[in-house]
């Protein structure tokens, strides 16, 4: 870390916290909510009592639509003061997410977003009109707008790289018929085999939930394929058929249907299949806000509906605005669906995504997202073209994301990405996967770390064994973050980028990944690496005490007695998981690690980074991953470095 960081981030915050000079010194700027010019500073504190009086006098148009939208929504602006918890305090910001002429007026659970009213005189100049959601994601006129979306870019997306779902595709081995009959209530389903049939077809994404879910298995298989009676599918499932149907698709790919699930082999055969499946499909509807397959895609927005704001200056001119309650625009990660390990592949691979939200209904395809209220922002899909290290990139951060996300069975984490990593695969011009890396950059996938201000609190190493020491899946659900160094800070935008590494000092000798199925992404059965480079012993040191219990790595060899410096090494160890825990991750105090030197950092030369490995095998030099190290003038103990080639084995 850089020389003054903390104290040049202390001095940003504060600035980031006050009006901008020009906004300061604005001789007509409203001194309560600043006329509502908010775009370059956030979450403003106002004194309920002096908007009041702002606004009850007329002496400015902001207050006065701040306090007629806050009535509208039934706030008693008379208990307020301005001494409120932070939680509960009134507070004003520009709209952050990127869309421009919103205003964010946020009281406690309440926050609201302030809009311009199409073709009248506007409070606020800034403000821009918002489009109206539809008051029920089940709604005639959702559908219609989901149609004009799927009219839209199935005609102007032609790009048969892209989406090559836009022309018939070949059907999944099994798919669900849902064109019979014309009425929702009575029309059966069934289940047929689409081998060597082609046409096209929608694919549910959906969390099964707690409740029992009907399901295909060898015992119903020829009865499902006889039909299904409507009435017997969960409501999850009624609603994707009823959206289908809409888009005059009728054919629908459900997971717990489609697959057989008490068949081993059928299953890993399909999972193996998931990138063609999503793929191929035309879209994907996704129950996005629904905890189980029983709460359906449908949600009742009306809540999210505008309320006409109006109010009347000193002259007796009248101003109009509309008020509703604010629409988070983020990545959904609030969503029950969004928590889902295997939904990010899903998502990832499908050429339309559609979200069926608690306030609307959201697109997203490989081009654009769009939303009911029209205040999306712009993104560039994951799978847009790039460098070779661009999708080196783009690789470590999507496994970042991914190791946050849950999974029922923990043996799931490599078939619940596997789609994905084919489809990377593809893109990066066929490189090995070696266990969720990548071996034409494996060096630096192999740097990842979880860093954790408490190391006790971190997760004790899984009892199930499911990755090999050396891959991030082996921590994978974990609820700290997981990164890979190094990252540049740019101090004028706050904007975070990840810079190439420059200089490496291992030699990747061997890799070796045995699945356990047909997939070769899929589970695994055995799988080792061989890494040669020089190494330095060390020693965990005994616990520091306190509240804590920090225990650090010593340097094997080096004393501050024989440095010119005359100063102890302190090397910053992030464990894997919680080494203090009793099982067969257990590290007690003393055991001797072996660190091996990996790369430099890029911008702090004398920086570098180590894997930190515990013996399993002296005889043949095997070893298991137990953490990572950061080391700050390296150099220091530079003549206590040996080459060694050590072999990385699952444990």
């Amino acid at each position: 870390m850089s020389p003054g960081y903390q104290d040049r981030l202390k001095d940003d915050l504060e600035v980031e916290s006050k009006p901008p000079p020009w906004l300061r010194n604005k001789i007509a700027a409203c001194a309560v909510c600043h006329d509502l010019e908010l775009k370059t500073f956030r979450h403003q504190p106002i004194d309920p009592a002096s908007l009041v009086r702002s606004a009850e006098a007329k002496a400015c148009l902001g207050c006065m639509t701040i306090l007629e939208a806050l009535t509208k929504f039934h706030v008693d602006m008379t208990s307020l003061k301005l001494e409120q918890p932070p939680q509960d305090a009134l507070l004003v910001t520009g709209d952050l997410s990127g869309s421009l002429g919103a205003c964010q007026v946020k009281m406690g659970e309440l926050i609201l977003g302030i809009y311009a009213s199409s073709g009248k005189p506007r409070p606020i100049p800034n403000l821009s009109p918002a489009t109206e959601v539809s008051g029920h994601t089940g709604s005639d006129a959702t559908m219609a707008r989901i149609l004009d979306w799927m009219g839209e870019c199935t005609g102007a997306h032609c790009d048969s790289e892209q989406f090559p779902s836009n022309t018939d595709m070949p059907l999944p081995h099994r798919i669900l018929d849902i064109s019979f009959g014309t009425s929702n209530n009575d029309s059966p389903v069934r289940l047929v085999e689409g081998f060597d049939r082609r046409g096209t077809y929608a694919c549910l994404s959906h969390c099964w939930g707690s409740t029992p879910l009907i399901q295909t298995v060898k015992a119903n298989y020829e009865q499902h394929k006889a039909g299904i009676g409507f009435d017997r599918l969960p409501k999850t499932f009624q609603d994707a058929i009823e959206v289908a149907r809409a888009l005059g698709i009728f054919y629908l790919w459900i997971d717990s249907l489609c697959i057989i699930q008490d068949d081993t082999d059928d299953w890993m055969k399909e999972a193996a299949l998931m990138a063609s499946i999503y793929k191929n499909g035309r879209v994907t509807i996704a129950a996005s806000n629904a905890k189980g397959s029983t709460d359906g895609c449908f949600m009742d927005t009306s809540d999210y509906l505008c309320k006409e704001l109006s109010v009347t200056d000193a002259d007796n001119k009248q101003y109009y605005a509309r008020a509703r309650r604010w629409i988070e625009h983020g990545e959904h990660g609030a969503w029950p669906l969004m928590q889902r390990g295997w939904v990010l592949q899903e998502r990832l691979l499908s050429p339309r995504f559609l979200h069926f939200g608690h306030a609307e209904v959201v697109w997203e395809c490989r081009e654009t997202m769009k939303c009911e209220c029209s205040r999306c922002r712009i993104f560039e899909h994951v799978l847009s073209q790039g460098s070779r290290e661009l999708w080196a990139r783009k690789w470590r951060e999507l496994v970042a994301d991914y190791a946050t996300l849950s999974l029922t069975f923990a043996k799931d984490v490599f078939p619940a990405l596997s789609g994905a990593a084919k489809e990377f695969q593809r893109h990066r011009g066929g490189p090995r996967y070696v266990a969720g890396l990548w071996e034409d950059s494996l060096v630096e996938d192999l740097l990842w770390y979880i860093r954790s201000d408490v190391p006790k609190l971190l997760p004790a190493r899984p009892t199930e064994w499911r990755s090999p020491t050396w891959s991030w899946a082996v921590v994978c659900r974990s609820s700290f973050s997981l990164s890979c160094p190094p990252y540049l800070f740019y101090w004028d935008t706050g904007y975070l980028e990840l810079i190439e590494l420059e200089h490496t000092y291992v030699t990747v000798e061997e890799t070796s990944v045995t699945p356990s199925g047909l997939d070769p992404m899929g589970q695994i059965k055995t799988a080792h690496i061989v890494l040669k480079g020089p190494v330095l012993d060390a020693k965990l040191g005994p616990p520091s005490g306190g509240r804590f219990n920090y225990q650090d790595l010593r340097i094997v060899g080096y004393t501050a007695a024989n440095d010119e410096q005359g100063e102890q090494m302190h090397p910053q160890f992030l464990r894997d998981y919680c080494i203090d825990a009793a099982g067969r991750g257990l590290v007690t105090t003393g055991t001797l690690l072996t660190c091996l030197k990996m790369a430099s950092d890029p911008i702090q030369h004398n920086m570098m980074y180590y894997l930190v490995l515990r013996w399993v095998d002296g005889a043949t030099q095997a070893f298991e991953r137990i953490g990572f190290m950061e080391l700050t003038e390296a150099s220091r103990c530079a003549h206590l470095e040996r080459e060694m080639t050590v072999k990385i084995v699952q444990t």
